[in-house]
């Protein structure tokens, strides 16, 4: 995002009170710049269908589509010709079905569900881990690492690198978002929460060894032991260009719109120096099982309105799109409804921490009420 970014400061305007114990939509006017168009950067161009100047839209039923190869799984993360040559590197007590271990890494493939890979040599996935952390917790990954690629690895090269990794978990056809972590964007991360660096001299532990010892009995050995797990970004060793690495997020689309949630994602961290991914995390892909009749949706102004209403008066609306959510009906289905995802700061933040602190809320796009699930 460029440094002369304009952003759009909502004003609001009279408002209704809330009776107290009601789901209760306050209409907040919302008075806009002429140029307002100009100021909000559209993250994606989003296809609606129109109808008399109106905007429409389907929400969609879905169910899991597991096509997941088992060999090709065993191939590409644990480096063996088969599913069952992989069983060498399970533990003896049991994780799960398609949970192992080998040379540092831990590999699971949790069945109609989820693939992961964690690579520890160096403590790899804990630092990584701990800095993509920040998406959790409602911050906006591009707040936190602005730029795309590396100067030594470009976002192409990156999706290539990692191309065989999104065909396995379903997503070769998926639209990629790119985060360098640069030397740069991890120093001021460290001004706000310290995250050590990979480096030489890591102990590896892993899940096994710790139940290991608990089947044997040595509960206080494991208890210690565990408390040495994931410690990797803990070492406070300091970052060099040697452990830049490139997060790529990847989403799915459903009628040309993209699907925004950690339930259809895959990420990937990839380390150009090593050449080597050092975290994936991968949910199965859905595909479409029911298609609703289509719903007309709000104005982005009621959906930046409603957002006010939440967020209180002192904010910026940074970037706005119109997205696919995913949501429980009242059956226990998944469904993907259209949402308007609203990336915003406080006014009384500036330089990095406005970046930093930039966070994200969803409008469902037919009732206009926030999503908070």
């Amino acid at each position: 995002m460029k440094n002369n970014q304009k952003y759009l400061v909502i004003f609001v305007g009279m408002i209704a009170l809330a009776l107290p114990g009601c789901r209760f939509r306050r209409e907040i006017s919302v008075s806009m710049p002429a140029e307002s168009e100009e100021q909000i950067q559209v993250e994606s161009n989003t296809n609606t269908e129109k109808e008399d100047g109106r905007n429409y839209l389907e929400s969609v039923k879905l169910k899991r589509n597991d096509n997941t190869d088992l060999n090709q799984f065993a191939q590409l993360l644990l480096g063996v010709p088969t599913i069952e040559e992989a069983e060498q590197y399970k533990p003896k007590h049991f994780l799960g079905d398609y949970y192992y271990e080998k040379d540092g890494t831990v590999v699971i493939y949790n069945k109609d569900f989820a693939i992961s890979y964690s690579d520890e040599n160096d403590g790899m996935a804990s630092s990584y881990n701990r800095l993509i952390s920040p998406i959790l917790d409602g911050t906006s990954l591009r707040g936190m690492y602005p730029k795309e690629e590396l100067d030594s690895c470009s976002k192409e090269q990156a999706i290539q690198a990692c191309e065989k990794y999104a065909k396995l978990c379903g997503y070769e056809d998926a639209e990629v978002s790119s985060y360098a972590i640069t030397l740069d964007a991890v120093e001021k991360i460290n001004e706000i929460m310290p995250v050590g660096a990979p480096g030489e001299g890591y102990e590896i532990i892993t899940r096994g060894q710790v139940e290991q010892l608990r089947d044997e009995g040595k509960d206080s050995e494991a208890d210690a032991l565990e408390e040495k797990m994931d410690s990797g970004a803990e070492r406070n060793l300091p970052w060099t260009k040697e452990y830049e690495a490139i997060i790529l997020i990847y989403h799915l689309k459903l009628n040309d719109v993209l699907v925004d949630s950690r339930n259809q994602q895959l990420e990937i961290v990839y380390v150009p120096y090593k050449n080597k991914i050092a975290v994936l995390s991968a949910t199965i892909p859905y595909e479409p099982e029911k298609i609703s009749e289509k719903h007309e949706l709000i104005s982005k102004e009621k959906a930046m309105s409603q957002a006010v209403q939440v967020l209180g008066t002192d904010v910026k609306i940074l970037t706005l799109s119109l997205v696919y959510v995913m949501e429980y009906d009242e059956n226990g289905d998944e469904n993907a409804v259209p949402a308007w995802k609203i990336n915003y700061t406080a006014n009384n933040t500036d330089g990095f921490m406005q970046i930093a602190s930039s966070k994200l809320i969803y409008i469902d796009a037919v009732s206009g009420f926030q999503i908070t699930n």
